[in-house]
């Protein structure tokens, strides 16, 4: 059985063959011969018949017609004259496909120009992300690099010290017990004396070891929560420079998850402790309130501003502690900045939301 398309191409063909064969054997005006064709041609285009087709059917019947003519031979203005009428009929067909071959590739070459462009775009988009992934690559690696070293020289300034201060502490205090042994021939307002010395002597090395305790994790913050951990961590910082630093937050903080607690108080630590290192600062406000479903923690000081941008693209060990902060405050989703201008000190603003995902709060 045949397809609607086979029976369709057989119509169109049939059509072909007997319109050429009224052109060539009647005296059919050439307008009426033209239109005739150029409807064929249109009828051709909208099937989407390819030329080389066309041309096979036009001349196989144009063969029959020829070897139909009486004596062809032997009439040459006949035969002449029909081949004048067979190419313009040929002509006249090839129009319509010509015109729909030359807006195909019109098109066609508009759709490859468009494509080219896109490609370019995309090309040029996908080099640009290869470059910032390149070096954002190498960034990370220099960073790790950087928290290495700075890890490595805190452990070593932590060693030196218990080394220095704490362990020359505990030898003074066993000398002075080992001196108690014999203390049977001292007096006794003596004894209490070297007694009394050595208390103080192990008071201090106490001391000494709650701040590197509290320099790695204050167990204030698990037990007590955030609040009073501010609170020690202030009093301390007070107490070694004169540093007048001011404490607002909202009571509900506790009620925040242990990691948001733990990101606001390192923030905090690591930021008064640039602002006593670097900013020569006389005042300092920590503020923490919630608004729009987010934590804000705003710590600003009237010390001396620094170049931000600078500070953040330098290699120096300058910029972990700012990097740091950062990359704490992203991994809980939140954000963080830096606002610093010269008269006006320096600003450090995190962002963080209330609530974590699972997926966060797991980690």
């Amino acid at each position: 059985m045949k397809t609607k398309a086979e029976i369709t191409s057989e119509s169109f063909a049939s059509d072909y063959r007997s319109e050429l064969s009224e052109c060539l054997g009647t005296q059919r005006s050439s307008k009426s011969a033209t239109q005739s064709a150029t409807d064929l041609g249109k009828r051709a285009a909208e099937r989407g018949m390819p030329v080389n087709k066309l041309l096979s059917l036009h001349f196989s019947e144009l063969e029959k017609q020829w070897l139909a003519l009486p004596n062809a031979g032997l009439q040459p203005d006949l035969s002449t004259r029909k081949l004048r009428k067979a190419n313009r009929f040929l002509s006249n067909s090839l129009a319509p496909l010509e015109k729909s071959t030359r807006q195909e590739l019109k098109s066609l070459r508009s759709e490859l120009r468009s494509t080219h462009s896109q490609l370019t775009k995309e090309n040029s988009r996908y080099q640009d992300l290869l470059k910032k992934a390149t070096r954002d690559q190498e960034r990370a690696k220099l960073t790790n690099r950087q928290f290495l070293l700075a890890q490595e020289a805190e452990r070593k300034e932590i060693s030196r010290e218990l080394h220095d201060q704490v362990a020359q502490i505990l030898a003074g205090i066993n000398v002075r017990l080992s001196t108690l042994k014999k203390a049977s021939s001292i007096d006794q307002q003596s004894l209490e004396k070297r007694i009394t010395k050595t208390q103080l002597l192990v008071e201090q090395s106490v001391k000494l070891i709650h701040s590197y305790a509290r320099r790695l994790r204050p167990a204030m913050l698990d037990d007590l929560g955030l609040l009073p951990s501010l609170r020690t961590l202030i009093k301390d910082v007070s107490e070694t420079v004169t540093l007048d630093i001011q404490l607002e937050a909202f009571p509900t903080i506790e009620t925040l998850d242990n990691r948001s607690r733990t990101v606001l108080y390192r923030v905090t630590q690591e930021a008064l402790t640039n602002i006593v290192r670097h900013a020569n600062a006389k005042n300092t406000t920590v503020r923490i309130h919630e608004a729009d479903g987010k934590v804000h923690l705003t710590i600003s000081d009237d010390g001396k501003s620094f170049n931000v941008g600078r500070i953040l693209t330098s290699h120096t060990n300058n910029r972990l502690g700012l990097i740091g902060m950062r990359e704490r405050v992203e991994m809980l989703g939140g954000s963080f900045a830096i606002e610093s201008k010269a008269g006006e000190g320096t600003a450090i603003i995190v962002e963080i939301p209330t609530t974590l995902d699972d997926e966060r709060t797991d980690q």
